[in-house]
């Protein structure tokens, strides 16, 4: 695990852009640091048996490979240089025997509110992978009722502050969310909602003078309207005592504006065809006979911040109907898409509902 990780922190050192031209650098080091912080939280109990999985608070370790992004895109220069990065979040859970031990990878980028020469304040997010040694097990980890898979999506959230101590030191703080789960690929899956506060500390590489760029031309998209038709497909199961897998058809769309020439307001649909919506009503003791209409219908009001080509998704969404009560009216969706080409796009959401992953899926459509 060791050794697999310092080669893909060197292969991402390599891969980043380097300083721009003109630049006096001392290698290709320039804008790179290290940062290792110190989290600690708890889990969040969003369902009863959660409590006994842990003994309370307890601590999470981060450590990342931070490069300070300079101008050499045009993405950087209107989210006012954001940092980007790859973070290793490890934490044993206090010791929890029915968790056990968490290694996640999450490439990230921290957005700036407001920047200082001695400090700054920021919004953080992150998709990644994680790893948990210890998932359910019906013999042997039965009260692990929140993983039923080693691997699974790893989200972070954070809220950021940032305080030059020296020329190459400073000190970092803030408020973070950390999301672990498997979208339902296999049951359980009530997922893990960590909210921690942290502190630690930022390492300069080199002591070089970053020299940031403004582009010759910025495309002008304030205002702009755009609308995105997707068909997205999942996989799900209901519960671990069923084997059965359910296939998830959703087919969405987002009328989108512009307001700055960076992010954009969204307001979408989604029709959910979910294959596992008679099953659940059916166990519930409810008749699936008749003319019953299993498609659910929703809508959602969503933010989107577009780095070039690559976009990150959030929404928040209403159900007009869902034959199946126990979902509840609310739903999120957290996404990032990928224009390969000018009107095509694919990507991978996450939906949850209540703070429990439904399903993960992943789809392909067009922009209008």
């Amino acid at each position: 695990m060791k050794k697999a990780f310092l080669i893909i922190l060197l292969i991402f050192v390599m891969l980043s852009p380097t300083t721009v031209e003109g630049q006096k650098t001392g290698g290709g080091l320039s804008g790179y640091s290290l940062v290792l912080d110190a989290h600690y939280g708890f889990v969040i109990a969003h369902h009863p048996e959660i409590w006994r999985l842990t003994s309370g608070y307890f601590p999470s370790w981060e450590f990342t490979v931070l490069k300070q992004t300079n101008g050499k895109r045009v993405w950087h220069y209107l989210y006012n240089y954001p940092e980007i990065g790859l973070t290793f979040r490890f934490s044993s859970f206090g010791g929890s025997s029915y968790l056990g031990k968490n290694y996640s990878l999450i490439p990230y980028v921290n957005f700036p509110f407001a920047k200082h020469e001695h400090f700054q304040f920021g919004f953080k997010v992150g998709l990644g992978v994680g790893y948990m040694t210890k998932k359910f097990d019906r013999l042997e980890n039965y009260k692990n009722i929140t993983i039923g898979s080693h691997f699974n999506a790893a989200i972070l959230f954070a809220l950021t502050v940032k305080s030059r101590l020296t020329e190459r030191l400073s000190v970092n703080a803030g408020l973070s969310m950390f999301h672990l789960s498997n979208g339902s690929i296999k049951i359980p899956n009530y997922g893990l909602n960590i909210p921690t506060v942290f502190c630690g500390l930022t390492f300069k590489i080199n002591n070089d003078t970053l020299q940031f760029k403004k582009p010759a031309f910025v495309p002008k998209k304030k205002g702009k309207v755009d609308f995105r038709m997707m068909f997205w497909a999942a996989t799900k199961q209901m519960s671990h005592n069923r084997e059965d897998r359910f296939m998830v058809y959703v087919l969405t769309g987002d009328l989108s504006v512009y307001y700055n020439n960076s992010n954009r307001i969204l307001t979408g649909y989604d029709i959910i065809n979910d294959g596992s919506t008679r099953c659940s009503l059916e166990s519930g003791g409810m008749t699936s006979e008749g003319d019953v209409n299993f498609t659910k219908y929703g809508i959602n009001l969503a933010h989107e911040w577009v780095l070039d080509k690559l976009s990150i998704y959030l929404a928040l969404g209403v159900y007009v109907h869902n034959p199946d009560e126990s979902d509840g009216i609310i739903y999120d969706k957290i996404g990032v898409y990928y224009s390969f080409a000018p009107f095509l796009v694919i990507g991978t959401t996450l939906n949850a509902q209540y703070g429990k992953a439904d399903y993960l899926s992943v789809g392909i459509g067009i922009n209008l």
